[in-house]
């Protein structure tokens, strides 16, 4: 359970607080599209100038908040996986 609840709580605060205020200190504009009647998912974009001078931190917050969320979850399924495969492993080595 908390394989998963973990990095989902990461990708919480990480759109929440995280990326909203790196973004408004490199002057981003707030970008949003809607995917269902109820709900929206959003991202930044910057100008040519602040993405030449960081390159990895505006890409990473022009990654979509759905899309930060989607990857943590998958981080979240692979350590679920790898838990589970330890311990089936652990067990059989155990048995005579």
């Amino acid at each position: 359970m908390l394989a998963v609840a973990i990095p989902l709580g990461l990708a919480i605060a990480m759109n929440a607080l995280v990326r909203p205020a790196l973004a408004e200190r490199l002057g981003g504009e707030r970008m949003r599209s809607t995917t269902t009647a109820k709900s929206s998912d959003g991202r930044w974009v910057f100008d040519a100038a602040t993405r030449a001078e960081h390159p990895a931190l505006t890409a990473f917050l022009e990654f979509s908040d759905g899309a930060l969320a989607m990857s943590l979850l998958g981080v979240a399924v692979i350590a679920a996986v790898a838990v589970l495969a330890a311990d089936r492993l652990g067990a059989s080595a155990r048995t005579p």
